[in-house]
Order: C-alpha cells, then sequence, then structure tokens
C-alpha cells in the first residue's frame, strides 16, 4: 500500500507534465524549445525518486546526467 500511493502519486505528476507540454505546443510553441525543456522531466523523475522511493544506487551517474541536461536547456537559450 505505501509503495501504491507513492506511485499514483509519481504518476500523477508525470501526467501533469505531459498535459503541460501538449499544452505548450497547443499555445504554438516552438518545438525546438518545447523538447528540450522536456528532457528535463528525467531530472525530475531521477529527484523524486530518490527522496521517495530512496533510490540511492549510482547516483554520482545521477548526478552527473542532471548537470548535462541543465547544460543543455541552458545551452537552447
Amino acid at each position: 500500500p505505501k509503495v501504491l500511493v507513492k506511485l499514483i502519486i509519481l504518476a500523477l505528476l508525470y501526467g501533469t507534465s505531459a498535459m503541460a507540454i501538449f499544452q505548450a505546443y497547443k499555445n504554438g510553441g516552438e518545438a525546438s524549445v518545447i523538447s528540450p525543456i522536456q528532457q528535463t522531466s528525467v531530472l525530475m523523475i531521477v529527484f523524486i525518486s530518490y527522496v521517495f522511493l530512496k533510490e540511492r544506487g549510482n547516483l554520482v551517474n545521477k548526478l552527473l546526467g542532471a548537470i548535462l541536461i541543465i547544460a543543455g536547456v541552458l545551452l537552447i537559450k
């Protein structure tokens, strides 16, 4: 039951993220900007899994990936 509640919360957050991305496309946002920003969801998933699911394995690799994601988004702007 505890894991199911956490899974439902994460699924709702992911669904909200997907709806926000589709709304950005609908409002005329440029795909060249929206798509890379959408990839930052990976960063949020890693962070949320670290906090809620206590996934501590390969933390250095996860942090390095997060830094690369942020750098990529900043380079697009």
